[in-house]
């Protein structure tokens, strides 16, 4: 996201744009334009609800929604920040240890961030959930 390559205003700037817009949707910008800010003040307290909803983003409520009701064109013209390609999210907080009790959580989500949720990992903790540490060796569907 540093870039200003032909490719970033069809791959990357659009990412940028769609976030900027949902953490700020009285801005109005171009999903291609090469001056997007960098940084860009969002109109709210960013929220782990708020980044985990950009992470799963396909351009959501946009007509470039390549799962939306826009035209063909629109919805094949960006590729989403969640697509089947993408393997699996991770977002880290730091929070207030003394209000808290741990100051780093990390989120993980373990799959296609549209389709699965993020699961909180504490930094401080000192064992994994059996269901997150122990895997059989044969899967069993039942």
């Amino acid at each position: 996201f540093g870039t200003d390559t032909e490719k970033d205003h069809h791959y990357y700037t659009p990412r940028v744009w769609f976030a900027q817009r949902y953490l700020n949707p009285e801005i109005e910008q171009d999903p291609e334009s090469a001056e997007l800010p960098f940084i860009r003040k969002a109109n709210r307290k960013i929220s782990v609800e708020d980044i985990q909803y950009i992470m799963k983003s396909h351009f959501n409520e946009t007509k470039f929604d390549p799962l939306g009701h826009g035209n063909e064109h629109d919805r094949k013209t960006y590729r989403a920040i969640s697509l089947s390609r993408t393997a699996n999210s991770h977002i880290l907080q730091m929070r207030d240890a003394n209000q808290n009790g741990a100051a780093g959580v990390q989120w993980v989500g373990f799959g296609i961030p549209a389709f699965c949720p993020h699961v909180p990992f504490f930094t401080n903790a000192t064992d994994t959930d059996k269901s997150y540490s122990e895997f059989p060796k044969k899967m069993d569907l039942s």
